[in-house]
């Protein structure tokens, strides 16, 4: 009896025309959901806000960098040829950032991704694992921080009897 089998692509290459066909459909849906607002109207809101949006992703690049290299003070002294150095973990935390912000339901796809390739480079999974797990409390105390500076800041400058005052009081 004759059977017809589909050739089997390898894992790559299946992977790269799943992850192309995806980029296309995300890609026509951004086309069509600016148009639907239209393109005008969002040119004029990115020129109102001047030279803040550039200093926005200054500062949020400067925020990646500086958690590549307190990521870089976490991880273990390893010889020279092993090493990893400030600019492959920039771009590693680029790389999971990128994913987390991609793949925002459970905000933890970046850290495997960042995991595994960390993995590759030479470390333990499980070293390059608690790197990641000390890298993310670190980085949720400083926000813990940054959000207590920015309330008392808050209560400190609002009007008590303003609205500001008693949402924040509320909050």
């Amino acid at each position: 009896m004759f059977q017809f089998r589909l050739p089997q692509l390898p894992f790559r290459a299946g992977t790269v025309g799943l992850g192309l066909a995806m980029a296309a459909i995300f890609g026509l849906a951004l086309v069509v959901g600016i148009a639907g607002l239209g393109f005008a109207r969002i040119w004029d809101e990115l020129v109102s806000v001047h030279f803040g949006l550039l200093a926005i992703m200054l500062v949020h690049v400067g925020q990646i960098a500086l958690c590549a290299w307190a990521w870089n003070c976490l991880l273990p002294e390893a010889p020279a040829e092993r090493r990893l150095g400030f600019p492959r973990l920039l771009g590693l935390r680029w790389t999971r950032e990128s994913i987390d912000s991609l793949l925002p339901v459970a905000q933890v796809g970046g850290e495997l991704a960042a995991a595994r390739l960390l993995a590759r480079t030479g470390l333990s999974l499980p070293v390059a694992s608690a790197s990641i797990i000390a890298d993310v409390t670190i980085e949720t105390l400083t926000q813990a921080v940054f959000t207590l500076i920015g309330l008392a800041l808050l209560f400190t400058l609002a009007d008590a009897d303003g609205d500001v005052g008693r949402w924040a009081a509320l909050g």
